[in-house]
Order: structure tokens, then sequence, then C-alpha cells
């Protein structure tokens, strides 16, 4: 039912104030205080319509599935526009963008000869005021004219948020993608980072969990129902500067037993839409409780650093995997309501 292991150890950007939501934040070290978080949370989409009948085929979530994704937060983008026509100009930019970067001294082998595509991603809207997902991908061309290959992926996602901080009166001018997932390198991640912030405005951050948030995870994700070849549940904790020589400690249930476990603490989820704060902490407390009686180690004093479920596995600096397609909604959606309200949280001024 559950297995434990024990493992050894193993730039900021300067932001000018051209609109409201630019100036968020002139301090990169500071840590705003997230008071204003919601107590619950919705399992499904908002809009009844969009609800998956079960004579419905699911979507597939192409290139979106087993792959690790790093999870970066934006603020409103000033100006920007999801259309055809408009697509196209940001890719004419974005090249011209990693055409400067070779120019400035970086080796052939960081960057080769890239060619960026954009395009709307289908499936990721289950909201009208949701903004249509953008895909943005970087093909490096090969010398011998072949077809080339992708090296970076990104998303611009809005899943169905309960509110959003851009006002009736600016919406006309800010589009709102609470998350961009990046999977490339560093390099050509902060290429891609850097043009968002000068040609929209926008403030772009490397989003890190809380504990708080890793809990939040691992109890709406645990609550769905899973397959027979479930991934197992997760459990990794953080003994960064309390033990010389040990880093974490990884907990693994099965995905049936916390699937039961939820069941018996807050009856099922199959047909609920939401979940609250109290049941989350309910859940999690039981998984602790019995780890702490059958390993001896007080769990409940420590943080998580990662979870894991059939959903997805997540790590508190912001690493993602999503395993399915049933699950690309429960996950993004809580991961866009969490940067969301991280976001809300932080006083600024709209004229």
């Amino acid at each position: 039912m559950t297995e434990a292991s024990i493992q050894g150890h193993g730039s900021a950007k300067r932001l000018l104030a051209h609109t409201p939501f630019s100036s968020v934040s002139h301090c990169p070290s500071r840590t705003p205080r997230f008071t204003n978080a919601s107590v619950s949370r919705r399992l499904v989409a908002s809009t009844r319509a969009s609800r998956k009948q079960p004579e419905e085929e699911e979507h597939d979530y192409a290139g979106l599935l087993k792959k690790t994704w790093k999870i970066f937060s934006l603020s409103p983008l000033y100006k920007f526009k999801p259309s055809k026509v408009c697509l196209t100009k940001y890719e004419r930019s974005l090249d011209v963008a990693f055409s400067q970067v070779k120019t400035q001294g970086w080796s052939t082998e960081t960057f080769g000869n890239e060619k960026t595509f954009f395009s709307l991603y289908e499936g990721l809207n289950f909201n009208h005021n949701d903004a249509q997902a953008v895909q943005i991908q970087v093909v490096e061309k090969s010398d011998s004219g072949g077809q080339g290959s992708i090296v970076l992926n990104a998303l611009l996602i809005c899943v169905d948020l309960d509110g959003s901080p851009v006002p009736d009166h600016l919406s006309n001018s800010f589009t709102y993608y609470p998350v961009i997932l990046i999977s490339g390198n560093k390099a050509r991640t902060d290429v891609l980072l850097n043009w968002l912030e000068q040609h929209f405005d926008c403030q772009t951050s490397h989003v890190c969990f809380s504990n708080n948030d890793l809990r939040w995870m691992l109890g709406m994700w645990s609550s769905q129902a899973v397959a027979m070849k479930a991934f197992p549940v997760l459990l990794q904790y953080s003994l960064a500067d309390l033990c010389d020589g040990i880093s974490t400690i990884d907990c693994k249930f099965e995905a049936a037993f916390c699937s039961e476990l939820w069941e018996r603490l807050n009856g099922s989820a199959f047909s609920r839409e939401a979940v609250n704060e109290a049941e989350v902490n309910k859940f999690v407390t039981a998984l602790e409780e019995h780890l702490e009686y059958t390993m001896h180690i007080m769990f409940s004093k420590l943080c998580l650093s990662e979870v894991g479920t059939s959903v997805a596995y997540v790590s508190s600096q912001g690493k993602l995997k999503l395993f399915s397609n049933s699950g690309v909604f429960p996950a993004l959606h809580l991961i866009c309501e969490i940067v969301k309200d991280r976001f809300q949280d932080i006083h600024y001024t709209l004229t």
C-alpha cells in the first residue's frame, strides 16, 4: 500500500512601468503574502455545456502529455491579440529576437538557425471569458535543409478562471494568460520571456509552489477516479537545512487506496463540482498520520517539495508533468487559479 525512500543531496529582469500591470512588482526578491486564496476550488468546468458527456470522445491533447514543463506566470499582456494576422506578425518579431541574440556572442551550440511558429491550441478553453490558448514552437532548421527539430515548446494558457484581475474597462487593451508552460533550454526560454516583456509590457516570473499549494494539488487530484494501472501517489518531503546528507524523503501510496481514503473521509468526488480547504486538509492529514505511525517521522512538521498523482506530478520548483487527457483540466485549472490568486493579492493602481 505504501513505500518510502530517502534520497541524498545531489536573472532577474528589470521592467519599465508603462502600464498598470507592468509595475506590479519592482523588487524581484519580494515575496508577497497570499492571504486572499480561495477556500474552495472547482473540480469541473464552470460552464455546464463544456462538460464531457459519456458518449463524447475525449479531447486529445497532442504534445502536452508526458513531457516535463516549467511553469511561469504572466501579468496581463498589453495589446496582445490571438488572431491569425497578429500571430504571424509575432512570429516575425520573435525570429528577429533570436537572430539578434546570435550576434551578441552566443555560441552556435546554444543557438542555431531558429524559426518560430505561433498557433491557436484547441481544447483548453472551458469558459467564453478565457483567452484562446496559444502555442509557440521554436524549430531549429538543419544545415541540410531538412524539416528541422522542435527545440522549444510553449503554451500560453488561461483555463476557466473564476474572475480576472483585468477590469472590464481595460479588457480591450489587455489579454490575461496567468500561466505559460515552457519545455526547452534556459537560453531560449530567456529569449522568449524577454521578448514577451519587451513587446507586451508584462512581467514574467518563474512559479514556485508553497506547501499549501502542493497540499491542494495532492488532495484534489487524488480524489479523482483512477485507472487500473494508475501512477502511484507520491509525497516528497524536503529535508533541506534539517539533516546533513539527506535531501528528501519519498513516500508512495497506491492510487486506488488514496481515492478510497478520500471517499471515506469526504464522500465521492465523482458528482461534485468543488472541494474545500477543510476536506483537503483532512485528507492530507490522514495520509501524514499514517506515515507518522509507520515511520515515526513527524511529516506534518515538514514541507512538501513534490507531489504526484495519476493526474500529474508537480514540484515546488514549478516543474509539471501531465499523464492523461482527462487530467488536463483539473491540473491546469488549479494551477491557473493558484497563480491568479497570487497576482490579485499584490496591490496595484489602475487608472
